[in-house]
């Protein structure tokens, strides 16, 4: 009877003690893994958009480390073909691209905290695939609010540009939106170098910006050279009056990009940072 008694307790034991390893091996086994993030800054550098200047500005590019990038806005597409522009949101300046995060594991989505804090979720795109990039102005308007105009998407038209060829160009007065400017004092251009001007209502409306030579012409003024070719042109400032809309202009959507890219599928040497959002 002790040996029956001493062997169902042996048995008990040995059970305990496997079932014991058991939990704590499944415990490690199924516990969560770190999550990677990779910043989104380090999908489009320089070189990817270098060739789309002009020949003559690529070595002053180099040389003066301009900060080209800030002169394009972007665009991401879903695997499925949905993106922020089905919400009526506007593309983004590469300011606000560069500081956003790609998390693969968390729905392949990329990531905004300063857009998702404001309660705008709609850049928070899942499984992003596709990033398109756009030549841009951004219009700083009387009010300080800023409107966007991808160069591709506007309206142009053939003048003489600086050889007396015909070449495509934009007229500056297109980037006004009528029903919102009423009256211009004075316009005032910045560019991606820190170069700075400042032109009259008639100089404004004289101006054109040429698309392949990337710069400003003014037909029939006789402007000094320090105006007449303004080039790396990101910022329109204007001075005047404006009238309060409902429904303000924000960003035309171009359909051409200059440069597009799929993000990799393999992210091996691309910078993370654990998830811990």
């Amino acid at each position: 009877m002790k040996k029956i008694i001493s062997a169902i307790m042996l048995l008990s034991f040995s059970l305990l003690l496997f079932t014991g390893c058991s939990e704590k091996d499944s415990d490690s086994s199924t516990g969560p893994g770190q999550i990677l993030a990779y910043l989104l800054e380090q999908f489009l550098v320089l070189d990817d958009v270098l060739n789309l200047f002009h020949a003559d500005d690529q070595q002053d590019i180099l040389d003066d480390e301009i900060p080209v990038l800030n002169l394009f806005t972007i665009h991401v597409t879903a695997s499925d073909g949905w993106s922020w522009r089905n919400q009526g949101r506007r593309d983004l300046k590469w300011s606000e691209f560069k500081a956003g995060y790609l998390i693969p594991e968390d729905e392949g989505r990329i990531y905004y905290e300063e857009f998702t804090n404001q309660g705008i979720n709609a850049y928070n795109v899942k499984w992003a695939e596709t990033v398109e990039v756009f030549r841009a102005f951004e219009l700083i308007k009387p009010d300080n609010t800023i409107a966007i105009y991808e160069l591709n998407g506007m309206d142009t038209e053939m003048v003489n540009n600086y050889d007396e060829i015909q070449e495509e160009a934009i007229k500056l007065t297109e980037f006004i939106p009528d029903d919102e400017i009423t009256a211009i004092d004075s316009v005032y251009f910045i560019g991606a170098d820190g170069y700075q001007k400042t032109y009259t209502p008639e100089e404004f409306e004289a101006g054109y910006w040429l698309l392949t030579s990337q710069r400003t012409i003014f037909p029939g003024l006789n402007l000094p050279g320090s105006k007449k070719k303004f080039k790396f042109l990101q910022q329109i400032k204007i001075f005047g009056d404006m009238e309060e809309q409902d429904d303000p202009f924000e960003c035309n959507f171009s359909v051409d990009p200059d440069y597009q890219f799929d993000f990799p599928e393999d992210l091996e040497g691309y910078d993370s940072i654990i998830w811990e959002n």
